[in-house]
């Protein structure tokens, strides 16, 4: 099943890549390469790293009713797990995150997957939050399908990720009951640790149950997607989309939307291809022509994979720990973490 994903992630990923080239230019392309500001780049560093700091804090904060966690160690873990899904395929960084949160603090991988799952669901409300803003000031001539498809994609995705989540918090106690049931035909050893893991995840979504909690973890994550934007922002700055400075920031509302809810379909390792097909669709709306959009869309691209990578590598490096291992991790996840 893992093979069949990965075929099925790198196939989207070259379907992708070839629609975002579609009628491109790429002589055009390497004229606005050559031709961009490369001197925004390193404030726009500046400002993703500061939205992967701030995620620390908001997973800290989610975190806590779990497993209490220094935030240095929760920043490691975290850069390591965005570093594997630039470069492991079938976005196993999650699982990473989550395994070696267990083995660093004890915590059990499945409550800290539950803890993941919560942090996605905040991005994604967030995203739905940024999109409702974005729309209201599009241009005429915004309601290309695709759009609608992302946007009604996306609202079905994390309206249903939001109710299932507060179903389980106030039926849990028919839920693993129902579980229980569904496990009765199982052999008893493996029927206690199903059930022993649906508990833990279910543990892991205690944060939800604070209503202080809540409210840090949404400021933060406004706080997140601010930090995003900023930097888009500065590499769209990089090149002469020939905008208003409201139309620009507007399209750079699009981009951090489409782009990042639109990377939520399988793919290949760094989203290859889809980074660069939602950032074309997001620009679509503005009139930005295909090579530039595909320009900005790789220079972005290229700034966020080289930073999220290095600073992943160099943790991977300091823990003594190696890709072969961190591959190997869905495996060991089979097993629980403390």
């Amino acid at each position: 099943m893992r093979g069949r994903g990965r075929f099925l992630g790198f196939a989207l990923a070259g379907l992708f890549l070839v629609l975002a080239v579609r009628n491109v230019d790429l002589a055009a392309v390497a004229h606005e390469l050559a031709s961009a500001n490369y001197w925004l780049l390193a404030p726009a560093a500046v400002c993703t790293l500061g939205g992967y700091l701030l995620r620390t804090l908001r997973w800290q904060v989610i975190l806590r009713p779990v497993q209490p966690a220094a935030w240095r160690t929760l920043f490691g873990i975290l850069m390591l797990g965005f570093a594997a899904n630039n470069i492991l395929p079938a976005r196993v960084g999650e699982v990473v995150r989550a395994y070696t949160l267990g083995r660093k603090t004890g915590a059990p991988v499945s409550a800290g997957l539950a803890t993941i799952v919560v942090e996605r669901v905040f991005d994604g409300l967030t995203l739905l939050a940024l999109m409702a803003l974005a729309l209201q000031f599009a241009p005429v001539g915004h309601d290309d399908e695709r759009l609608r498809l992302v946007e009604a994609g996306s609202v079905v995705i994390f309206a249903g990720a939001l109710v299932a989540l507060v179903a389980l918090l106030t039926l849990r106690t028919r839920a693993l009951a129902v579980l229980g049931w569904l496990l009765r035909p199982l052999p008893a050893g493996l029927g206690r640790r199903l059930g022993g893991v649906a508990e833990s995840f279910l543990v892991g979504l205690d944060c939800l149950r604070r209503p202080g909690v809540m409210a840090r973890s949404a400021a933060l994550s406004l706080l997140v997607w601010s930090c995003e934007a900023a930097s888009y922002a500065l590499v769209a700055r990089a090149f002469n989309l020939g905008l208003s400075p409201l139309q620009q920031l507007n399209a750079v509302l699009f981009l951090v939307v489409f782009v990042n809810l639109g990377i939520m379909v399988p793919s290949a390792p760094g989203y290859i291809g889809t980074f660069q097909f939602f950032a074309r669709l997001a620009l679509l709306p503005f009139g930005v022509a295909g090579e530039l959009a595909f320009s900005l869309a790789i220079l972005s691209h290229a700034m966020q994979y080289v930073l999220v990578t290095g600073i992943g590598l160099a943790i991977l490096w300091r823990e003594h720990l190696s890709l072969t291992r961190l591959a190997r991790v869905p495996a060991a996840v089979d097993t629980p973490a403390h």
